[in-house]
């Protein structure tokens, strides 16, 4: 479990007491898969329609009330609708910032693009949510100045042609380092004998990071260099105002989707992050 979500759990509090019987009750209401370690959850209504939060070692199960099953089914098919509204989230795949949190009338909403989980009665819910935000913003505020001070070890082994200001202007990302690590990289490509050109310091939005030349032809690519693989797949989507869902957000004047390059060692993890995307629809492969 990736243990930025361990620490905001371990400081949360405010769930059920997870006795033996408990913890059983759990996985079988939602459910949750036997092999899951519940470490946290708040349940509310064990009877026909259980419904609330669980938190285990592998993932987060989310699962809607009746009232928001009840919503979600009206002028919908009946052999259409459905009995449960129920996810869940593994930690490689988990985002805050995926998840839209507001109280109402004592009542708790989550939406999660246009699926809705409305009316829990525990605001300890929309806690979770926050302290996850809270921790996240915090954690990518001391990368950036890990970035920038590892952008003046940098400067002091003369690496001139390479190193410039981190954090240029107002379109810099949350990475903080991620103009550096493209003109490092447009650099170091060329040195590797792949001519490539380091285009993104005009911040055209949208537009690639850098073109890299295959057969004489230039391919656009978006350079991703976020503190894991989530993060750096996560930041080429973005939700559409007027359908609520995650959208890759990156096209070539074509309109087709552009390469992307993550730092090696994120490689295998942002292709399963790629493909569970375009399994939901957010990106044509």
């Amino acid at each position: 479990m990736n243990t930025i979500w361990t620490d905001v759990i371990m400081k949360l509090g405010g769930g059920d007491e997870l006795t033996k019987l408990h913890v059983k009750k759990v996985h079988r209401a939602f459910p949750v898969p036997s092999d899951f370690n519940i470490l946290w959850a708040v349940v509310e209504n064990f009877g026909k329609h259980p419904a609330g939060l669980a938190v285990t070692d592998e993932g987060m199960i989310i699962k809607a009330t009746q009232a928001a099953v009840d919503e979600s089914n009206k002028n919908v098919d009946k052999n259409k609708q459905c009995n449960y509204i129920y996810q869940i989230v593994p930690w490689d795949m988990f985002d805050p910032e995926d998840f839209e949190v507001s109280i109402s009338d004592m009542r708790v909403n989550v939406s999660y693009g246009d699926i809705k989980y409305s009316g829990f009665e525990n605001e300890v819910i929309a806690t979770f949510f926050k302290r996850c935000k809270e921790e996240q913003s915090r954690r990518n505020a001391a990368m950036s100045k890990a970035a920038a001070k590892a952008m003046a070890e940098l400067h002091a082994f003369g690496l001139e042609d390479i190193v410039f200001a981190v954090g240029r202007g107002a379109d810099q990302h949350s990475a903080g380092h991620g103009e550096f690590a493209e003109k490092a990289g447009a650099f170091l490509d060329n040195v590797a004998g792949q001519r490539a050109q380091h285009i993104g310091a005009d911040n055209a939005k949208g537009g690639p990071d850098k073109n890299v030349f295959i057969d004489g032809k230039a391919r656009p690519v978006q350079c991703k260099f976020h503190k894991d693989a989530v993060s750096s797949v996560r930041s080429c989507f973005t939700r559409n105002k007027v359908t609520g869902k995650m959208e890759f957000r990156y096209l070539t004047l074509d309109g087709k989707p552009m390469m992307v390059e993550v730092p090696k060692d994120q490689y295998d993890k942002a292709i399963e992050s790629m493909k569970q995307r375009i399994k939901n629809g957010e990106c044509r492969e």
